[in-house]
């Protein structure tokens, strides 16, 4: 069963908003088995809406819209659907209540702009929205059902994880694997080389630190066989199968095993410790960090010796492993990781370039220490820096390899 989505704005197709609701509601129809075949960005204006509309709705069997359902002028969803569909908007009594005590409840007048907000296509019935003025509606149009929803994310979310408006179909069995530390080309490479069952397929997904793997097959043993395939294949490198963050694996796996954690950071200005607070219960296993940007606190905060930094500099691996091995100590931790290089964009010399990054790791029985060389501006190069020194205390958590010194 195909699906489309239209996206309505013409600050989407600027740029200057980003469209977070398509992909919601796109992996939201694919876990209802719907198969979504286009996304359309469209402008306000209310014949490029008819087009795409006309066009969407003629050739599949749900067609989700969003957007252009406020009180401006440029707010045109209403009246391109009515038009589309060769009805009239008639006004919803029910809706024009709602919207009187919205405003009175909240001790404001009622706009007179918030009154189209009370009208309907003919052929509509509305889905309610408890947390904002535009309700959202379905309808029939051409060969599929038509929904459209206010294009404010959290309303949209809000209103669709409450009612739940989108017909459930039967599915294949589905799953998302995670893998991390590997480069996407080589993932994909490395997949296709594979013996799995032949109706199992295979989509690769980058994000960031993390390659995602997206299954979808027969039946529930097949998938259960490419499962176990795969996670033998990539080993260490495998992350989960449940859709956790790196953070998530490293805060969780430490809270298992009654790890203690902490970091000591430089380029990365506490990007780590950042990642490690944003999981919620961080604060049973994870005992803090020490930015230490400048070399002064490299030495009083963690014990990085001075003669250190004279003679190999702070981007080096003896002093990542000294600041690993001080906020170890200090903070009384488990576990201690460090990270200093050199981000951008200036900084970097032949010796030692732009994206030269070292991090460590402290252990109770020694330390280990890695090289590597970013590539890409310096936000790029902070942030890969961030989910490598992740990767390392996972690894170490689990009782995994660990990743390789270069």
């Amino acid at each position: 069963m195909e699906a489309e989505i239209i996206a309505t704005g013409s600050e989407l197709l600027a740029g200057a908003v980003a469209d977070t609701n398509s992909s919601f509601l796109a992996r939201r129809l694919r876990s209802l088995g719907w198969k979504v075949q286009r996304i359309q960005l469209v402008s306000d204006t209310e014949s490029a809406i008819v087009e795409a509309l006309l066009e969407a709705t003629g050739r599949c069997k749900l067609v989700v819209m969003t957007g252009g359902l406020g009180p401006t002028r440029d707010d045109r969803t209403r009246e391109a659907v009515a038009r589309a569909a060769g009805v009239k908007l008639v006004l919803d009594q029910a809706q024009l209540t709602r919207l009187e005590s919205f405003f009175r409840h909240r001790n404001r007048p009622f706009p007179s702009t918030n009154h189209k907000q009370a009208f309907r296509p003919a052929t509509a019935t509305l889905i309610p929205n408890p947390r904002g003025t535009a309700p959202g509606f379905v309808m029939p149009m051409q060969r599929c059902s038509l929904m459209v929803f206010p294009g404010v994310p959290h309303e949209l979310r809000h209103m669709v994880e409450s009612f739940e408006p989108f017909p459930r179909l039967r599915t294949q069995p589905q799953l998302d694997i995670d893998i991390v530390g590997v480069a996407e080309a080589s993932v994909d490479e490395r997949v296709a080389a594979l013996t799995l069952p032949p109706s199992v397929i295979v989509g690769t997904q980058a994000g960031g630190h993390r390659i995602r793997l997206r299954l979808e097959g027969r039946t529930d043993a097949e998938m259960l066989l490419a499962h176990q395939t795969i996670w033998q294949e990539f080993g260490a490198h495998y992350l989960g199968a449940e859709g956790k963050s790196l953070e998530q694996v490293v805060i969780e796996s430490a809270q298992q095993s009654a790890t203690l954690l902490a970091c000591a950071e430089s380029c990365t200005g506490g990007m780590i410790g950042a990642k490690l607070t944003d999981v919620p219960g961080s604060s049973a296993v994870f005992r803090g960090g020490v930015i230490a940007y400048h070399n002064d606190i490299k030495c009083n905060a963690l014990g990085v010796e001075a003669n250190t930094l004279e003679r190999v500099g702070a981007v080096s691996a003896e002093v990542a492993e000294q600041m690993a091995r001080g906020v170890r100590a200090r903070l009384g931790a488990g576990l201690g990781i460090a990270v200093t290089g050199i981000a951008g964009p200036g900084g970097g010399t032949v010796e030692k370039p732009v994206g030269l990054v070292y991090l460590a790791l402290a252990r109770a029985d020694g330390c280990s220490v890695i090289e590597r060389r970013f590539v890409g501006e310096r936000d790029k190069v902070r942030r890969a820096a961030c989910n490598t020194g992740l990767d390392m205390l996972r690894r170490a958590i689990l009782g995994l390899p660990e990743l390789a010194s270069t």
